[in-house]
């Protein structure tokens, strides 16, 4: 992997580590990889989709957020310049006066 691990623990007498490995076009995913310590041998691995779609929603919320916010921000300054939006698809166009 070349790059140390983003956590380790031992859990029940095993070395357990977390990398985030990438998956192109999902993004990165928490695998957890359990070690017998005494003989520096892989036990087992697995990738957690539950945490990793946990990560995914927890930063939708925090876009949503922002989106929100500059949509206020961008109506604000629309009235305070006397200005108005026409929305096409998915495009707004905006004219100040």
């Amino acid at each position: 992997m070349g790059k140390a691990p983003e956590s380790t623990q031992i859990v029940k007498g095993y070395y357990v580590l977390k990398y985030k490995l990438t998956k192109w076009g999902t993004g990165r995913i928490p695998y957890y990889f359990f070690f017998e310590p005494n003989e520096n041998s892989l036990i087992s691995w697995h990738a957690n989709m539950e945490e990793f779609n946990e990560t995914n929603r927890q930063y939708q919320q925090l876009a949503d957020q922002f989106r929100i916010t500059n949509e206020v921000n961008n109506a604000n300054n629309a009235e305070r310049l006397n200005c108005t939006s026409t929305k096409y698809g998915n495009s707004v166009y905006t004219n100040c006066r």
